[in-house]
């Protein structure tokens, strides 16, 4: 559909010729950056779209449009304010003004007794609703996650019609508030409670009455961040918010309790199927969850206090239930003085669906992973340099990143018996004495900072299947050049090479007989002292259809025969010298102008 540049004078003229229209779309169009008075002439408009346009204020006009039930004001970021007759908009039943600049709401807004649904997302600006906001009766659905506010209106308990409430702060000077929610029985989908710190009173989290709204699906309780606050107060709040059974999603943030209530783990989240425990600081052991039958997902980050994990994580549950019977992914994230995981013998099996394990910037945590873990099928561990070599027993696992983790990629022999092993990711301490072969079933390799690493690599004999290979700061791997003997890789597609932190003396790439024929996509980027691309070396590459160039700040020279003549997509970005030689008057532009697909620094040429 063609798609006509707008002018301010040519919506003026729409409005002057048709006065019947009930539906007027503008959204997108950057060049419209004010409305014409005109436009209060459409008495029949119901619809208008004016999202991701450049106003920065509606005329006082708009609100003669008294037919107007949609008004949709996504993304105006220039926007600050709205007419203050908004009030006469009266069978206005749906106002977007997500991702704008409002600043303020003019208080008649609270007039509009037709309004059903009010999105204020991200309104980063907007600090604040009118007082009067209780008196929209109507209202089913408020978004304002995202946005500014630092307090809630008063007698928000009297809006019965609400159905979706986004966000809830409580402010400061009002903590009371919080019991407003007592009244909002019929909450539905999430509700985010935000600043709980300023709960002075643990009975108002009571009044709050989470217990009955039933038809709450996710729920996040957050405190204020790095403020220090009363720890068995913060235990009694967060005692008084527990939630009907049929929660599904709980997260719980920057709690300043040592410990959590009974209803975290016990029968009120019987139901929940997604536990995420964000910068609790000041807890020193983790609530027993391992008995929440239908849990599937758990993140833990931030438990500066945690020093041990063991087996008070899995609970005392029936002796019929496996320790976390449903989980399937667990992630722990920066936990800085977490030392050890222990498991005793009647653990052994826990985690019996388990497929996904992350550890990332567990600094202490030493010792083994020894645990049976019988569905795994991806683990990453990434930032723990004291954690041994010794892994969790997972004969399914086929992801696996071990990364900046010196003690494990330093005995990475363990991989070898990985044979389901399609993806493998190593960093840092890693070299051709420790890997002396890799899984057979091995399809992706990426190696990353591994600065000492020489040959043997992949050869056909060890990895038949292997179709990407990457390779990062590898300083003594990229001198090696034929060494690597990558023609005996029979399926190897991608190839990916770079250099970022490493002093390389490659001046040409790729040298002949290097890369084999069935070579698809390759990848350059961060070869600093590269000059040349070897016109021998590309042209053997007769399947090369994606050639991505960055960050070669001395490249200036391509073969002089050109590309091979498969290539389909062509990037070349951050490297000057050769940039302005693709340009349309540039000497290589008759070499490129051929390719389908071609971009020069994010510049679209074809």
């Amino acid at each position: 559909m063609y798609r006509c540049v707008l002018s301010e004078e040519v919506v003026s003229d729409l409005c002057l010729k048709f006065r019947c229209l009930r539906v007027l779309s503008l959204s997108g169009y950057k060049s419209i950056k004010q409305l014409p008075d005109s436009i209060g002439g459409l008495r029949h408009l119901r619809h208008l779209n004016l999202s991701s346009t450049s106003i920065s204020r509606l005329p006082e006009s708009v609100c003669k449009l008294y037919n107007l039930q949609t008004l949709e004001l996504h993304s105006c970021k220039t926007l600050t304010k709205l007419p203050d007759d908004f009030h006469r908009l009266i069978n206005l039943r749906y106002l977007d003004a997500s991702w704008s600049n409002l600043e303020e709401l003019p208080e008649s807004l609270s007039m509009l007794q037709n309004l059903q649904t009010l999105k204020l997302a991200n309104c980063s600006s907007l600090t604040k609703l009118p007082k009067d906001f209780h008196n929209l009766t109507n209202l089913r659905y408020l978004d304002v996650k995202g946005s500014g506010l630092v307090d809630m209106p008063t007698h928000m308990g009297r809006m019965k019609s609400l159905e979706t409430l986004s966000a809830f702060t409580v402010g400061i000077d009002n903590g009371k508030m919080i019991g407003e929610l007592g009244g909002l029985s019929h909450l539905r989908g999430a509700l985010h409670l935000k600043k709980l710190r300023n709960v002075l009173k643990a009975e108002d989290a009571l009044e709050a009455n989470l217990k009955e709204m039933k038809y709450l699906e996710r729920l996040i309780l957050e405190w204020d961040d790095d403020e220090t606050g009363d720890s068995n107060h913060e235990m009694d709040v967060l005692d008084n918010l527990c939630p009907n059974s049929a929660l599904k999603e709980l997260e719980i943030k920057n709690y300043g309790g040592t410990k959590f209530p009974n209803w975290v783990f016990d029968p009120p989240l019987c139901n929940v199927v997604d536990v995420r425990l964000l910068k609790c600081k000041h807890c020193n052991r983790l609530p027993p969850l391992g008995q929440l039958p239908s849990l599937k997902f758990l993140w833990i980050e931030e438990f500066d206090a945690v020093v041990k994990v063991g087996p008070e994580l899995f609970g005392n549950g029936s002796s019929t239930m496996k320790p976390f019977a449903s989980l399937k992914v667990l992630r722990f994230y920066k936990m800085s003085n977490w030392e050890e995981w222990s498991m005793v013998a009647e653990d052994a099996e826990a985690f019996p669906k388990l497929r996904k394990l992350s550890l990332f910037d567990c600094k202490k945590l030493t010792g083994d992973l020894r645990c049976f873990l019988p569905s795994l099928t991806e683990l990453s561990i990434n930032k723990c340099p004291q954690l041994s070599s010794s892994l969790p027993e997972m004969p399914n696992v086929s992801k696996l990143k071990l990364v900046d983790c010196d003690k494990l990629t330093g005995g990475c022999h363990v991989v070898e018996s990985f044979e389901c092993l399609q993806y493998l990711q190593i960093s840092t301490s890693f070299d051709s004495a420790t890997c002396r072969s890799l899984p057979g079933s091995l399809k992706t390799l990426v190696i990353r900072g591994c600065k000492n690493l020489e040959f043997p690599l992949p050869h056909s004999y060890h990895c038949p299947d292997l179709t990407d290979l990457r390779t990062y700061d590898c300083e003594k791997l990229i001198t090696s050049g034929m060494s690597w003997n990558l023609q005996g890789l029979p399926n190897l597609t991608n190839f990916t090479i770079s250099c970022s932190e490493c002093e390389n003396h490659l001046v040409s790439f790729p040298e002949e007989g290097l890369l084999p024929s069935t070579i698809t996509n390759l990848r350059i980027c961060n070869l600093k002292r590269l000059k040349t691309l070897d016109n021998n070396g590309l042209q053997q590459l007769t399947s090369l259809t994606s050639l991505f160039i960055s960050n070669c700040t001395n490249l200036q020279t391509i073969p002089e025969e050109g590309f091979p003549h498969s290539l389909e997509s062509l990037r070349i970005q951050g490297c000057p010298l050769l940039e302005k030689k693709c340009e349309r008057e540039g000497e290589y532009w008759n070499k490129i102008s051929r390719i389908p697909r071609s971009v020069i620094d994010r510049e679209l040429i074809n």
